[in-house]
């Protein structure tokens, strides 16, 4: 917004403004004094803004300014995750911003709670992942952090992956000298089957 105001604060009617953004002409709408200028930043980077009053008769006079251009508020969501010993297992960070849009850029950093990094990615889309795998089972708290997107700011959220046991359980009614089956079966800690993996 550039405003015209004479010696008394008065706003002036009369004449015209013209507004350069970054050496461009932009499109201006001026009435009662004011003129407005629509401008999208497409980074984090001051813009330079010249603003010039010209009078009916040809009298103008130049401002210039330099903006700051604040980033945009983000939120980080991670889902909880669930998954057996030796499981590879995919997690995934949702990035919006205050909006509810999804991010077009940046990066996504997966630490554990001790703030080693498991897992690195770029967002795509609002979306970025890693994929784990864990050997003994437990609670373990990831962190994803949200960092280096062009014109947002930084945001984290936690989430907790619990990662079961898989108990084998052997049966077989044999008689000698007689073919019979032996039945090896896979649960988890909750006596729930396995469908995944291999058994050998």
């Amino acid at each position: 917004t550039v405003k015209a105001t004479d010696e008394n604060n008065k706003a002036v009617t009369t004449g015209s403004i013209s507004v350069k953004v970054n050496n461009i002409t932009q499109n201006v709408t001026f009435k009662n004094g004011t003129a407005t200028v629509s401008y999208t930043p497409q980074n984090r980077n001051p813009i330079n803004v010249i603003a010039t009053y010209t009078t009916t008769d040809k009298f103008a006079v130049n401002t210039t300014a330099t903006l700051n251009i604040a980033q945009i508020t983000t939120k980080t969501t991670i889902t909880p995750v669930k998954g057996l010993i030796g499981q590879k297992l995919t997690i995934t960070a949702t990035v919006k911003d205050a909006q509810n849009n999804n991010v077009k850029d940046g990066t996504v950093t997966f630490t554990d709670n001790t703030g080693k990094t498991i897992g690195s990615s770029k967002v795509s889309n609002g979306r970025a992942s890693t994929t784990l795998k864990y050997t003994t089972a437990g609670t373990y708290n990831v962190t994803a952090s949200y960092s280096n997107g062009s014109a947002y700011k930084t945001s984290s959220a936690n989430a907790t992956i619990t990662i079961g046991k898989v108990n084998l359980t052997i049966t077989g009614s044999l008689t000698a000298l007689t073919p019979g089956n032996i039945t090896v079966k896979a649960t988890d800690e909750n006596n729930k089957a396995v469908t995944t993996g291999s058994i050998s």
